[in-house]
């Protein structure tokens, strides 16, 4: 069975970085770092939504502060 980049990705193995699902997943992460900024600045409670979106899974103690991702130029 070959496996997809994105699981190659997760298992640590050498994957191309502009494969489409990946690519697809950085659009998505992206708009919801920016919602997140953005929704942190009025309403800090509601963050810990997005941010269980981004990261799947969020302990109830985690602390948010404001993430910054960047574009590479």
């Amino acid at each position: 069975m070959t496996l997809t980049e994105k699981e190659k990705m997760i298992a640590g193995q050498r994957y191309v970085n502009n494969d489409p699902e990946l690519a697809k997943d950085r659009r998505r992460t992206r708009k919801l770092v920016n919602e997140f900024n953005d929704t942190m600045k009025t309403d800090p409670d509601a963050g810990s939504d997005i941010i269980k979106k981004i990261f799947r899974s969020c302990p109830r103690s985690m602390i948010f502060d404001i993430l910054l991702c960047k574009k590479r130029v």
